[in-house]
């Protein structure tokens, strides 16, 4: 079981940081937990997950609490999950979400 935290360290992805991260999801048949929750992660990198989501099928854990993801990136997130049948749990929680 291959696991990947980044947890509390105040991490901003910059765009090819964001492509690295799309590109691993996408090709990696290893990973089964990643937790990037507590740090500073925009719409930008929930867009890029959610696209190496839809292509992953290993992941079975997903943790990108306490972030500065809004309603944007948690609908691309949401949108990934329609096609990703692995990932099991879902941690978005402390995010900067609002109803609609």
């Amino acid at each position: 079981r291959l696991e990947i935290i980044i947890n509390n360290t105040e991490c901003a992805f910059d765009t090819k940081e964001c492509e690295d991260l799309q590109e691993m999801l996408k090709t990696n048949t290893s990973l089964q937990y990643l937790k990037i929750g507590d740090n500073i992660l925009s719409d930008l990198t929930a867009e890029h997950i959610a696209a190496g989501l839809v292509h992953n099928h290993s992941l079975k854990k997903l943790d990108i609490s306490s972030n500065n993801i809004t309603s944007v990136g948690a609908t691309s997130i949401f949108r990934a999950l329609v096609s990703n049948t692995t990932l099991e749990s879902l941690d978005i929680s402390g995010n900067k979400l609002q109803s609609t």
